[in-house]
């Protein structure tokens, strides 16, 4: 997980410092070209991100703690994504969501939740 958050905040680093050359140039997009520096900062924590999601879903998985189902949806979702863009990120997302309850009911309960079990939100 440290891996994606290393990835997601160079990733915001990258998007502010970008976001900040637009009004530095008086609100106009820079155009077509993308120097090769800029595609260094988008690619490279973009990748750390993505390569650090799919160890933490690979983590997920093996562990066991979690439903391993989320965990394959955030490993193959990935990849998928990438592939087709557009609605295959909603694989993904799902699998993180998916992981995301199943965390919060694990700690709203006393007892954990097994691979292969949904998770049910305790009442």
């Amino acid at each position: 997980m440290r891996v994606a958050a290393a990835g997601a905040v160079l990733w915001s680093v990258s998007a502010a410092w970008q976001a900040a050359e637009v009004i530095k140039g008086g609100g106009e997009p820079a155009g077509d070209y993308t120097s090769a520096s800029l595609l260094v900062w988008i690619i490279i924590p973009f990748g750390l991100y993505a390569f650090g999601l799919i160890l933490f879903g690979i983590a997920t998985w093996r562990a066991g703690v979690l439903p391993r189902i989320p965990a394959a949806l955030v490993v193959f979702g990935i990849p998928l994504g990438l592939a087709l863009d557009g609605p295959a990120l909603m694989v993904y997302g799902t699998g993180i969501a998916w992981l995301g309850i199943a965390t919060l009911a694990q700690l709203r309960s006393s007892r954990p939740v097994h691979a292969g079990r949904p998770a049910v939100l305790a009442s």
